[in-house]
């Protein structure tokens, strides 16, 4: 019988469905921040009757990347903590984040993956031979979601047959 971790391991997601799940990400949290910066342009001039605060707010590279990170981390924050693990191509290419011990992510756990894709040439670490930094510094793993579901299911029935004729 497999343990949770081992079960983990062997239903972790390819390198393609990981790159899939980035590109179809990046294009959906590209859209959202343009939705963003429109809503947050309507605010501003109906708030302060100027329409060229937007324009200045965007032309200054510093608010303009804190702007980009705010809707970046509250993406993935937010579909991983409400979508049990899942983000818009997690969705599509049918995988999903969980723990190494093959748990759900906690809430800090989210937070913690969502702020360290922040960190320059992070998404470069996909590429490297020790894994994805956000990966590895939150004890997460991204996984096949229906093969590793039906393992999991597997093992616990495997568990509840050997409790069968035991007291326990």
């Amino acid at each position: 019988m497999l343990t949770k971790s081992q079960i983990v391991i062997k239903n972790e997601a390819a390198t393609s469905l990981r790159f899939a799940n980035f590109i179809i990400d990046y294009i959906i949290i590209t859209f959202i921040s343009v939705f963003f910066f429109v809503f947050l342009g309507i605010i501003l001039t109906l708030i302060t009757g100027n329409e060229e605060l937007l324009s200045a707010l965007i032309d200054s590279k510093a608010w303009s990347y804190l702007l980009s990170a705010f809707v970046f981390v509250m993406y993935y924050f937010l579909m991983e903590k409400f979508v049990q693990g899942r983000t818009v191509g997690k969705l599509v290419t049918g995988t999903k984040v969980v723990t190494d011990a093959g748990d759900e992510p906690s809430t800090g756990d989210l937070l913690r993956r969502s702020l360290s894709r922040l960190i320059p040439f992070e998404p470069l670490s996909f590429f490297s031979k020790d894994g994805k930094w956000h990966d590895n510094w939150t004890d997460t793993v991204v996984v096949n979601k229906k093969a590793f579901e039906n393992d999991m299911q597997t093992a616990q029935n495997e568990i509840d047959i050997e409790k069968i004729g035991t007291n326990n």
